[in-house]
């Protein structure tokens, strides 16, 4: 950062959560002088450093952007999960995306509520989240050698609805199978 923007960056520790809302709002006509001197400077440094990125790197920022704005919690036995309507929409025909498209008779119920509670158990959900956050792809290298795992992780991406899930699943019970057999 040029400028001595790095000194900025301790002072604005509080004030950083609120940037989003600031440029939003400034953007819309707040007048500068009502903007924090802080809040100025460090967005001209974002907006510098904004010029210089890739396509790809913004592409990354808006899905970024796109993901805070759609944030969800999950409750699932108990246990709470962090993610975005982005990430629950976006495999199709899973469960998730079902539920959460705005068409959905259950969109309508949910869609405001800042906790969605699912009662099943948590132990493999982290896995399926990371499924949902990658598009819908998982390395079998990934998964567990257990059979009695796999095969539980298997009856909750039934569940879920994630047939590309229970595919990999497939794959690797085969592969394990096939090791075992030699």
């Amino acid at each position: 950062m040029a400028n001595g923007a790095e000194s900025l960056l301790p002072t604005l520790d509080g004030l950083v959560s609120s940037v989003p809302t600031v440029v939003a709002t400034a953007s819309i006509e707040v007048p500068e002088s009502e903007i924090p001197v802080e809040l100025r400077k460090f967005a001209t440094v974002v907006e510098s450093a904004s010029e210089r990125l890739t396509i790809e790197d913004r592409d990354k920022l808006t899905n970024l952007r796109k993901c805070a704005e759609s944030k969800i919690i999950l409750k699932i036995g108990g246990k709470y999960f962090h993610t975005s309507m982005n990430t629950l929409k976006g495999v199709r025909d899973s469960l998730f995306s079902k539920i959460f498209h705005e068409d959905s008779p259950y969109f309508r119920v949910f869609k405001d509520r800042p906790t969605f509670f699912i009662d099943r158990d948590f132990k493999h959900f982290d896995v399926i989240l990371n499924f949902l956050r990658n598009g819908g792809c998982l390395p079998l290298e990934v998964l567990p050698r257990d059979l009695r795992l796999l095969n539980e992780m298997r009856v909750e991406a039934e569940f879920y609805e994630l047939a590309g899930l229970v595919t990999t699943i497939d794959a690797r019970l085969a592969r394990l199978f096939d090791v075992a057999r030699f």
